[in-house]
C-alpha cells in the first residue's frame, strides 16, 4: 500500500540535489503525500482545462513567428521542440521555459542562424540544472561500473 516502506530504493540522491525533494525523488509516506497533493493537477479535467487555455496563445505566437521568417530555411524539429516545451511546460507545470521566445528572436533577424536551430540555447534554471545533471562524468560512469553509483552523491 501506498505510504508504507518503500518495495525499492529510488537511489535518485542527484535529482533531489538539482531538483529538491518533490515526487520524483521522495519515497513511502512522504511520496504518497506529495502524490496526493499533486494528483488533482494532473486529471483529465484540468490537464483539459489548461490546454484549452494555454494552447492557443502559444500556438498563435509559434505561427506567427514562422510568418515573420517567410522565405528562410527552418530546422521544423528544433522549433517543433521548443514549441512542446513551451506548452508542456505551461500546462504540466505553469513554468514558461521561454523557448518561443528564442523563436521569436530568430524571426526577427534575418542575420541570425540560418535555420533557426534553437537546440542548446535556452536560458532556463530548470533546463540548465537538468543538462547538467545529464552531462558524462567520469566519476559518476566509474562509480557505476563499479557498483556503487548508489553513494556517488557522497563524494
Amino acid at each position: 500500500p501506498a505510504g508504507r516502506e518503500p518495495r525499492f530504493a529510488k537511489r535518485m540522491v542527484f535529482i533531489a540535489k538539482t531538483l529538491g525533494n518533490g515526487l520524483v525523488s521522495l519515497e513511502g509516506r512522504d511520496w504518497a503525500r506529495h502524490r496526493r497533493i499533486i494528483q488533482p493537477s494532473f486529471s483529465t479535467g484540468a490537464l483539459r482545462q489548461k490546454l484549452e487555455t494555454s494552447v492557443p496563445a502559444i500556438v498563435d505566437r509559434f505561427i506567427e513567428s514562422w510568418r515573420l521568417a517567410e522565405g528562410r530555411i527552418i530546422d521544423v524539429a528544433s522549433h517543433i521542440n521548443v514549441l512542446a516545451l513551451d506548452i508542456m511546460g505551461q500546462v504540466a507545470f505553469s513554468h514558461d521555459f521561454h523557448g518561443l521566445d528564442l523563436l521569436e528572436v530568430w524571426a526577427s533577424n534575418p542575420s541570425s542562424s540560418s535555420t533557426g536551430e534553437l537546440a542548446g540555447e535556452l536560458d532556463d534554471p530548470l533546463v540548465s540544472s537538468i543538462t547538467e545533471m545529464l552531462k558524462p562524468d567520469f566519476v559518476r560512469f566509474f562509480m557505476r561500473q563499479a557498483g556503487l553509483g548508489h553513494i556517488h552523491h557522497v563524494l
